[in-house]
Formats: C-alpha cells, structure tokens, sequence
C-alpha cells in the first residue's frame, strides 16, 4: 500500500490484527527488514512496516535531499493516523529507534509504549563529539569516494558486523542502494546532529524499552545504551542476536518484543 505525505510517497506493509504495532526500519533498511518477525507478531498485533522516504519504495517526489528528523518522525505519525486515533505499540531499531524516539517526544499521546533498539544516539553519550567525528569522518568518505569508502570506513570504525543477513538478492538489492542515500543524506542531520529533550520523554508517561543486543561486545553502541537507560530512568533490556536480531532470531526477538512491552 502507499500513502502520501508532504515531499514523499510512503510504501507500506500490514500483517494481522488486534493493537497497532508500528516498526521503524534503520539506515539503509525498509520494511522487508521486518518480514520474518511481523508474520510471527501479526497473531497478536495489527504489524505495520514501512520503506521510510527516500529509501526503497518510497520516492521522494523532488532530488535526494537531507532529511531532518522532524520529517521522519511526522511520516510515522502520518502512518499511524491511517489506523485511527488509539495509541499505538512502536518498535524502532538503529536509527528508526531514534525516530521512534523523537515521535515519542513530538507526540506521546500517540505511542502506548516505545521499544527503542540499538539507537545510535550521540547525544546521550557524557561526550558526544569523538562519535559525532567519527559520523563526520564515514560521511566525508562517502562524499569523496562513494559508497564503498564509507563502507569501509564505517567497517573500520565499527569492527565488522552481522555476515550473510537472511532476505535474498531483492531485499539485499534494494538496502544496497538504500546505503548512499542513508550515508549521503540522512545520517548527518538524524544521528550526528540529532539532540534530542530525553527529559521530555523520561517524564512523558511512554514506556520506553532501550533494547541492546546480546551478547554485549562492549562497543560504542552498548555504551549508548547504557547512557541512555539511565538518562531515562530504565534498565537496558537484552534482545537476541545482537543488532539484526529481529532478521537473524525472530522466534526468539518477537518473544523478548513481546514480554518487554507486556
């Protein structure tokens, strides 16, 4: 299905029935991200996945162009209002976890309860800017040598990650080229740059889950997390399978989904 929206036209996905539970894709993802893990939820919730603009199946309708945060989360609550008025279960992962973050800030009334995994949110880092110059460094490379330079750039940065994620030639295809855009456009204004009010959302009534994969490897995204939790007065919750657990576990990721928002 397709919804249009200011400057974009969103592709998404439903699966089931009962509460609406929104997922959020993260850079360079869409909502075949979700596929194995929505068909095990559809039996308890009403599965809503979605390409975010830019991204997929989800042209924009001018020239590629940075997208600042308030856009990403105004396309989530756009999505929302096309199943009513009832607050809705939201689930992001990486930087969807951050936009889920900044809908739960915008719009409270809207979220029943917010499951943020792995967000790399800088800001909530004691010292933000060694990560904020190591973004900069991946977007530089980017913009002087394409894609495969941030590739490796972010791959010497990060240690290496998740080898061979399930999904087939299409999915891989379409995150492939979802990659420049998510480096090019969209990870210096909704990561780097990106602060948001955590003590709005701490005392905004939304239960938050700040979700960290397992087994914990100590890297800088474990730090945020921690960092995180505590800016919001929670416990870090571990979900399997470390950053793509939903794609790699998702028998075992929807049961943790499922008891984390009880």
């Amino acid at each position: 299905m397709n919804l249009t929206v200011d400057g974009a036209t969103l592709y998404y996905e439903v699966r089931g029935s009962g509460p609406v539970l929104l997922m959020i894709p993260g850079g360079g993802g869409d909502a075949g991200y979700f596929g194995p893990i929505a068909a095990i939820l559809a039996d308890r919730f009403t599965v809503v996945t979605y390409d975010r603009r830019g991204n997929s199946r989800s042209p924009l309708d001018g020239p590629p162009a940075d997208l600042v945060m308030a856009e990403q989360s105004t396309d989530a609550l756009r999505l929302l209002e096309t199943f009513g008025d009832e607050p809705a279960y939201v689930f992001g992962n990486s930087l969807g976890a951050v936009i889920g973050i900044d809908l739960a800030i915008r719009h409270p009334e809207r979220v029943r309860a917010l499951v943020a995994h792995e967000a790399p949110l800088v800001a909530a880092l004691p010292d933000p800017e060694p990560l904020r110059l190591r973004f900069a460094d991946i977007h530089a490379a980017y913009v002087s040598g394409g894609v495969m330079a941030a590739v490796t750039k972010m791959t010497e940065y990060e240690g290496g990650s998740e080898a061979g994620l399930p999904g087939g030639p299409e999915l891989g295809g379409r995150l492939a080229s979802n990659f420049g855009f998510f480096v090019g456009h969209e990870m210096p204004p909704t990561i780097q740059e990106y602060e948001p009010d955590l003590e709005k959302l701490r005392t905004s009534g939304v239960p938050v889950v700040v979700g960290v994969g397992e087994p914990r490897k100590d890297t800088m995204q474990d730090e945020i997390q921690a960092a995180l939790a505590a800016k919001l007065g929670v416990e870090a919750v571990d979900f399997p399978s470390y950053h793509h657990g939903y794609l790699t576990a998702p028998e075992a990721f929807a049961q943790r989904l499922m008891d984390s928002i009880g």
